[in-house]
């Protein structure tokens, strides 16, 4: 009969190993919440709330706790055309410009809806 010693002491780690395959598609997971509240009528869409923050630095503002990003921006604060100004109320989506624009426009159509886009009429070169 063999008799063997007393254990030894653990051993130092080997070296990593190499990355193993790629495991097998998981299950389809189970389906969420809206993550907003329904509108009560017959409308299926969730109440959305947007708010607008500007800075008066180069640092982006913070979004207010519970809220998302949806884009950042330039502020857009007054847009002028044919002799008139028009305003462009800063809490408003529409009062930050995604790409920075030396002379902005806006062409709003009868349906209540408005494009920003670029005059180069009055553009210096």
């Amino acid at each position: 009969m063999e008799t063997f010693g007393d254990d030894g002491d653990q051993g130092d780690d080997g070296p990593e190993g190499d990355e193993g395959a790629v495991g097998p598609e998981g299950d389809e997971g189970v389906e969420g919440d809206c993550g907003c509240e329904k509108r009560p009528t017959t409308c299926k869409s969730c109440d959305v709330h947007v708010v607008t923050r500007h800075s008066q630095t180069t640092e982006i503002p913070d979004c207010p706790a519970g809220f998302k990003s949806l884009w950042t921006g330039f502020s857009l604060v007054m847009l002028e055309g044919n002799g008139y100004s028009l305003a462009q109320e800063l809490g408003s989506a529409g009062s930050c410009l995604e790409e920075f624009q030396t002379v902005p426009m806006m062409q709003c159509s009868g349906g209540k809806v408005c494009s920003h886009g670029v005059r180069t009429d009055k553009a210096s070169t």
